[in-house]
């Protein structure tokens, strides 16, 4: 299974420890660019040219990262997108997949409908028919890509619920006072958000709850 991080300069030392964390699960990473950021090392790379708008987001982008998606999964039943900012320890959480499932990722309890875009998996096959969905779409540069996903999934996404005693996901607190091994046992996976410039503390917290050198 491959799974793509969409990630820019600002993130590349977080993206470098979520990679290391999902090649522990056998995962291959790719890391999606734009065409204009400097590789810095990472490697394997693909490029992107539509505008991302900041935070992957708009219709125009969401056909071009769908058809990226497509592209780079060929071969395999499963295709991930992963965030840099996110930490996975285990692919037990697929295994929710139905059938007729076609998306399978975290619920969004404030936004009904979504599918919250730090970690979910696309089955292959189906690409083609969202990207001719997606093609339908007006133009629009507000949508984020995971909910719009979602949207063109329609019933067959398959929604996680958050469960915070302990489940397939949670996001990161950073005032918590128990240790990582705490979160990696309750958890398969943590976003590890954090809403400011700063974005060294999230890629030294995604070394440490992956156990990273």
């Amino acid at each position: 299974m491959k799974a793509v991080i969409f990630t820019h300069p600002s993130d590349y030392p977080a993206a470098r420890a979520c990679a290391a964390g999902l090649a522990k699960l056998g995962v291959s990473v790719v890391f999606s660019l734009d065409a204009a950021d400097d590789a810095a090392g990472l490697s394997p790379v693909t490029r992107t040219t539509e505008p991302r708008n900041g935070n992957l987001r708009g219709n125009r982008w969401v056909r071009a990262q769908l058809r990226h998606l497509w592209q780079i999964g060929q071969g395999d039943e499963w295709i991930l997108k992963v965030d840099s900012d996110t930490a996975v320890f285990s692919l037990d959480w697929m295994a929710l997949a139905t059938p007729s499932t076609i998306m399978l990722g975290p619920d969004v309890p404030k936004a009904p409908g979504a599918i919250y875009g730090c970690c979910y998996a696309l089955r292959v096959d189906a690409l083609p028919g969202l990207i001719a969905k997606a093609d339908a779409l007006p133009e629009a540069a507000d949508s984020f890509e995971d909910g719009m996903t979602a949207r063109l999934a329609g019933d067959r996404a398959t929604r996680i619920p958050f469960v915070a005693k302990g489940g397939v996901w949670a996001g990161y607190n950073w005032r918590t006072t128990k240790p990582d091994s705490v979160w990696r046992e309750k958890f398969q996976i943590i976003h590890v958000d954090r809403r400011n410039s700063n974005r060294a503390p999230v890629a030294a917290k995604l070394r440490s709850l992956l156990q990273l050198p």
